[in-house]
């Protein structure tokens, strides 16, 4: 069951993960998946796909992320694209997850899907 709470996701076979860092750039993607962190990304206005199913390449996700300096450009405009951004996440035992977003480029509040 995937669902987000208080900071919160349970994955498909209710592992708990928890939130450690709001945003993620580029490169500290990249450092995390090669040291083999899961991740899932979530689609606008869709629900999650966990990485091992996901039938977009993690390189499509990453040619779409925009980093924070990046992110506060777009967002003073009127009209911004839709872009990846991501958070990094841990289960008890430490392994990481990242998270991608389709979304504007902001930050997710704490309470974003409560």
């Amino acid at each position: 069951m995937n669902d987000f709470g208080d900071g919160r996701l349970w994955d498909r076979s209710g592992q708990p993960w928890r939130r450690t860092s709001e945003w993620l750039d580029p490169d500290d993607v990249n450092e995390l998946l090669a040291v083999g962190a899961t991740w899932l990304v979530q689609w606008c206005d869709e629900g999650f796909t966990w990485g091992d199913s996901s039938e977009v390449p993690v390189a499509e996700l990453l040619a779409r992320m925009v980093n924070r300096r990046g992110a506060e450009r777009l967002g003073r405009k009127r009209t911004v694209p839709t872009v990846i951004v991501a958070e990094q996440w841990q289960d008890d035992t430490g392994h990481d997850l990242v998270v991608f977003y389709e979304s504007g480029p902001y930050p997710r509040a704490e309470n974003w899907f409560a």
